[in-house]
């Protein structure tokens, strides 16, 4: 029995490090700190994971909690606005955490390999040009405020040649260069290193959506043919395509004969990473890859907050503070402190004001006059009592 016990728990300390390794982590930026009244703080939040770049989806007021000086705040009121955009609904809000400074969703990540291999043979060349072009239209329309960045790899024949054309940018989201490359560039003579190709593109476009925190696409378009300095690539694709979750679509052109290849991966390619294998001659392909399109590919939402609440701090000549932590799964997330505003909003201020956020964006049908009230009770309420000392940690 007690040998049991010792296995047991070996292996969950074997587990620990994994499982720490496998739990998300989040961050908590605060901003835009401002008076909007005697005592009501207004300040802006965003919560991202930091493996994906991605926001968290829209949390309730129940999941934070904003401590002053160090101590829980409970005897203050809070009005917390989630302000979400989406491709749907493109309406951009100021939420200074970007080199944009402006929330809206964005279009995905995604790399396009082609394969221009001479060995595919006419007209098949053409058509692979002609279906990347293609695919690239079918995500003109999503996010135009923030298109889809895209990255374009084509499989090399020797090793002289590289798989990111000199002309091309390495990701943009002006789909008309990715176009022009992709038109211009020559065919590569004999057999390509498809699945290297695919490797690198799997790897660059998983990286580059980290950066921008949106979903990463690998959109692969030959006959699947496997040269000798490609194989045994396929383990390693799909290896670092699902531990960045990066889906792969494949596109079969070429021979009939070639597709039917055991040679031909790209069925397994995607199927082993949650993607779809589009097959079918030109005259029915590009319906395919707008079915797979609609049903794999989404743009990202992203989500903002404008939150305000009362403030209890003494008036005197001290610096206060305040900081807001997030819960998330039963684990809770600190932002960096900033100083509580002494100084109350001016006219001239590009911030816009609480009220007019409600109205624009949440409310939605609810009078504002009732959060309104609830930041008025709030602040009369707050005017008549003494904070209450809460040790930290307390009220979760």
């Amino acid at each position: 029995m007690k040998t049991w016990i010792l296995r047991c728990s070996l292996a969950l300390l074997l587990l620990s490090p994994v499982l720490t390794y496998a739990q998300a982590a989040y961050e908590v930026k605060l901003t835009d700190a401002q008076l909007l009244d005697d005592r009501v703080v207004n300040f802006k939040m965003r919560v991202t994971n930091t493996a994906t770049g991605q926001d968290v989806p829209p949390l309730e007021t129940g999941d934070i909690a904003i401590y002053q000086d160090g101590q829980l705040l409970t005897d203050s009121q809070m009005v917390m606005n989630a302000i979400t955009t989406d491709a749907t609904h493109p309406t951009s809000h100021t939420i200074p955490f970007d080199s944009q400074n402006v929330l809206r969703a964005s279009g995905a990540t995604i790399g396009l390999v082609t394969d221009l291999s001479v060995a595919l043979g006419d007209p098949f060349i053409g058509e692979v040009r002609t279906a990347a072009e293609g695919w690239i239209n079918l995500g003109n329309a999503v996010s135009p405020n923030d298109p889809e960045s895209i990255g374009l790899f084509i499989p090399r024949s020797s090793n002289s040649q590289a798989t990111r054309p000199a002309n091309a940018p390495e990701f943009d989201r002006d789909h008309n260069k990715i176009i022009g490359v992709l038109r211009t560039e020559p065919p590569r003579d004999g057999a390509t290193n498809l699945y290297g190709a695919v490797l690198e593109a799997v790897t660059a476009t998983a990286a580059e959506a980290k950066k921008r925190g949106t979903d990463s696409y690998v959109i692969v378009f030959g006959d699947g043919s496997v040269t000798p300095d490609s194989a045994g690539l396929f383990s390693q694709i799909v290896d670092i395509a699902n531990k960045n979750n990066t889906i792969i679509i494949a596109v079969g052109i070429g021979k009939p004969e070639n597709l039917d290849k055991a040679t031909n991966q790209l069925p397994n390619l995607a199927s082993s990473t949650n993607g779809r294998y589009v097959a079918g001659g030109a005259d029915v392909r590009p319906m395919n890859m707008e079915q797979a399109y609609k049903a794999i590919v989404k743009p990202v939402n992203r989500t903002g907050y404008d939150v305000a609440f009362v403030h209890t701090a003494p008036r005197d000549d001290k610096q206060h503070t305040f900081q807001v932590k997030v819960t998330i799964a039963g684990q809770t997330w600190e932002s960096s402190t900033l100083p509580i505003p002494t100084d109350v909003l001016t006219t001239t201020s590009e911030f816009i004001p609480l009220s007019q956020i409600q109205k624009d964006y949440m409310l939605r049908g609810i009078p504002a006059a009732i959060i309104l009230a609830a930041v008025t009770t709030a602040l009369a309420t707050a005017t008549r009592r003494r904070p209450t000392r809460i040790e930290p940690g307390a009220g979760k």
